[in-house]
């Protein structure tokens, strides 16, 4: 279901291929997360239903580090400035290879859902 990607808006646009064009996902984890459990697209509210993430090891390098500091700059930008300390922290973290990387968070999101089995291929 899932084919190679290197940034998380080339994994929007595999998404959108399986959703059929009838959900238009912007890139937001939560918008992914009510996708994954359905109602959208051509998945059913709560539907079990399997992942195959294809050439998983290499989203797990390109969805690493460098894409996670991409994406957290992102958000600072539109952060509410409560929340601009943790999301700096983050960075900060993320160009030290600490913490959790898109890879981890998509990963996370998908195993959250318990009407899916992710398959990593």
């Amino acid at each position: 279901m899932v084919n190679i990607f290197r940034t998380l808006m080339d994994s929007v646009t595999s998404f959108r291929i399986v959703l059929s064009g009838k959900y238009k996902w912007n890139g937001s984890l939560d918008a992914f997360n009510d996708i994954l459990f359905g109602g959208f697209g051509d998945i059913e509210v709560e539907e079990e239903y399997t992942i195959f993430w294809r050439n998983s090891v290499k989203s797990k390098i390109d969805l690493g580090d460098g894409e996670t500091i991409t994406i957290l700059n992102e958000m600072l930008k539109n952060c509410h400035p409560s929340n601009e300390e943790k999301v700096i922290k983050e960075i900060r973290d993320a160009k030290m290879n600490i913490g959790s990387t898109i890879f981890n968070w998509v990963e996370e999101i998908i195993h959250d859902n318990k009407n899916i089995t992710l398959i990593l291929e």
